[in-house]
């Protein structure tokens, strides 16, 4: 099982904070911007156990930049998303990644957001993704379109925010020297070369010459976001 390749995909899963299905004719675009997002697998955690579920830990800052997100009407209630910027969202996840297992891809998320309004947002959801095996590769990539929603308050009103995000690229691949530095979190480098990628079939990353450089520790994306309002 390519258990690095599991935990890139369901790590870019993570991302997706704010949204929940609504009345697409009512929907208004409110904004758009750009995550970038570290993601970490806890594997002692995950060799000490069952084998069964690798628990990943992402922390990820989301920009909406004033010039691409003017204040939009939404319903007599002003959206300022701008404002918003920067987000900051700690996210727990953890992965069934047992192919063997009836819960196989399921992807249990729990996270925690601060927008630069110190308004805090906790959110739990469960997604189930069974296409796991997708190589990690350092550079553009076109990421599925992951939606999700949720329902806030503003100026008293509640709202359906749905979030559509895609990852764009992979930044950086997380590099440990040895398997015992990965236990231990010792060590772990950004490598940036375009090309470099985590080999098929194991936990080893390989530079772009094919070279083995060390052991996946987990990877910086990259996720473009964008985010739509309705009443409810």
């Amino acid at each position: 099982m390519r258990i690095e390749a599991i935990a890139g995909r369901a790590l870019h899963l993570v991302v997706v904070l704010l949204c929940l299905a609504t009345d697409a004719h009512a929907e208004v675009p409110v904004g758009r911007g750009t995550s970038a997002t570290r993601n970490q697998p806890d594997w002692k955690s995950y060799f000490n156990g069952d084998l069964r579920t690798l628990t990943m830990h992402s922390e990820t800052r989301t920009v909406f930049p004033a010039g691409d997100n003017p204040r939009v009407d939404v319903g007599g209630v002003e959206f300022d998303i701008a404002s918003w910027s920067p987000m900051q969202t700690k996210t727990v996840s953890r992965v069934t990644t047992r192919a063997t297992d009836p819960d196989f891809g399921a992807i249990l998320v729990e996270s925690e957001s601060k927008d630069a309004l110190g308004r805090e947002s906790k959110d739990s959801f469960t997604l189930r993704d069974k296409s796991l095996m997708v190589p990690i590769v350092v550079g553009p990539m076109v990421g599925t379109d992951i939606t999700s929603s949720r329902e806030m308050t503003v100026d008293g009103k509640t709202f359906v925010l749905r979030s559509v995000s895609r990852t764009v690229s992979v930044d950086a691949i997380l590099v440990a020297p040895t398997f015992e530095d990965l236990l231990a979190k010792r060590g772990v480098r950004e490598v940036t070369e375009l090309g470099t990628r985590t080999e098929a079939g194991t936990m080893r990353v390989l530079a772009p010459s094919g070279a083995p450089i060390g052991f996946f520790a987990g990877d910086v994306r990259r996720i473009a976001v964008e985010l739509y309002a309705a009443p409810k």
